[in-house]
């Protein structure tokens, strides 16, 4: 995967006045840069704590028509929201970034692409499994309000949501209490587990710490 605006060594070669900095109205062309010419597979769009265009996926389609065509968006490359945590900060982009996951569903069906180009998010500084739970019941509301009220004419959009957890061992020893009967002990501070879950209502720990042991619940 790759992330919007990594700490490169040196401006990025396909910006032709050599600036280090990246706008904005760059970040359509650095991912798709990334996608076509480093062979990358996934893109991470960051919606949490800055600004992101809602337009991302009509600009992809319509500036790179041909290359979506042939490697379509959710089939063969991936683009992957970083949503707000609402528990932690601020969500002004939470609701317009799902109404983008919607809205990209129906773009993509008329135009005889892949009919859901969006469908994975990311959300940071996950603390409990009962957030993923609740921002799938979000999105879930949202998607049947919209298809209800708003596009009833049209083919229901979908309205299940993967959900990639991210969090940092801010300490030595974290327990993810309410996850599962057994669950994965981390002592190593600087790693990274990542939950995801099995049909609605059961969350597995997938450990990514090597340094570690499962303790029954």
């Amino acid at each position: 995967m790759a992330t919007q605006h990594p700490d490169n060594a040196a401006a990025p070669y396909w910006d032709a006045a050599g600036r280090p900095f990246i706008g904005a109205h760059q970040e359509i062309l650095e991912a798709v840069t990334c996608f076509k010419d480093m062979g990358v597979s996934e893109y991470m769009w960051d919606w949490e704590g800055k600004h992101a265009d809602a337009a991302v996926i009509d600009r992809l389609f319509s500036q790179h028509h041909e290359y979506f065509a042939k490697h379509q968006l959710g089939l063969d490359k991936f683009l992957t929201f970083r949503i707000p945590n609402i528990w932690q900060e601020r969500g002004y982009n939470l609701l317009q970034a799902m109404t983008v996951l919607l809205s990209s569903e129906d773009f993509a069906r008329d135009i005889g692409f892949h009919e859901r180009p969006l469908f994975e998010v990311i959300l940071p500084m996950t603390e409990r499994a009962s957030q993923l739970m609740d921002m799938q019941k979000l999105f879930e509301k949202l998607a049947h309000f919209k298809s209800e009220d708003f596009t009833a004419s049209q083919k229901a959009n979908s309205d299940y949501l993967e959900i990639i957890p991210s969090s940092k061992m801010l300490k030595g020893r974290w327990l993810w209490g309410d996850c599962s009967k057994s669950m994965w002990i981390c002592t190593n501070s600087t790693s990274v587990i990542s939950l995801t879950t099995f049909g609605a209502f059961w969350p597995v720990l997938i450990p990514r710490c090597h340094q570690g042991f499962w303790r029954p619940g």
